[in-house]
């Protein structure tokens, strides 16, 4: 990648992230590019060089903030480990924790209301959004599932174990704790959520 990419990468990834800031203390019908340009310090030209349309652009945060940056798809199920189970849980909590300071360095006190609001406009103005994020839960859950199916081969957990049930209870958990971080100043408390999951780890090696 040369220089130029590279900058154009850069402004690209400033963009969104303004926009994301926008979107989750505003809505999509009502952040406007006069706004978007303002936050970004960049001209109509510039940001219609990477975007066409504030839609264009809507659908890209969503992308970005909804479906990637969220989803522990990005944390590495390493099945030959001898706690690989309890080690996964680790790494999620960790997950989570990074996300919810790279948020806060950039103003967004609370990680959990910040997507509520997102994912509420995805709702109204994201096509299948509902489809979509159905798509993604299944394959969040399936990773727990592949996780708790490699713990049950290593005897971290008892044999007997129904994978993709405990993994819909982890999945469930994660998503219930969340909500409830809405309405916390700080949002969600990662230590008593990983305190839950540590509670359900050990009812699966009971």
């Amino acid at each position: 990648m040369n220089e130029k990419q590279k900058l154009a990468e850069k402004t690209k990834e400033k963009l969104l992230f303004c926009t994301f800031k926008l979107l989750v203390q505003s809505t999509y019908d009502r952040v406007t590019f006069d706004e978007i340009e303002k936050a970004t310090g960049l001209t109509r030209g510039a940001v219609s060089y990477h975007f066409k349309t504030k839609e264009n652009l809507f659908m890209e945060v969503i992308e970005e903030y909804v479906f990637k940056r969220a989803s522990i798809l990005q944390i590495p199920v390493r099945g030959n480990q001898t706690h690989v189970l309890k080690n996964f849980i680790g790494n999620f909590i960790k997950h989570c924790r990074q996300q919810t300071e790279e948020i806060r360095l950039f103003g967004v006190e609370n990680f959990n209301l910040a997507y509520f609001n997102l994912e509420n406009q995805g709702l109204f103005f994201y096509p299948n959004f509902e489809d979509k994020v159905l798509q993604w839960l299944d394959a969040e859950k399936r990773v727990w599932a592949d996780t708790i199916s490699a713990a049950i081969r290593n005897n971290e957990i008892r044999n007997g174990i129904d994978a993709e049930s405990w993994a819909g209870v982890f999945v469930r958990i994660y998503l219930g704790d969340s909500y409830i971080g809405v309405f916390h100043k700080k949002g969600q408390e990662l230590k008593e959520l990983e305190k839950f999951f540590l509670d359900i780890y050990n009812l699966m090696k009971a």
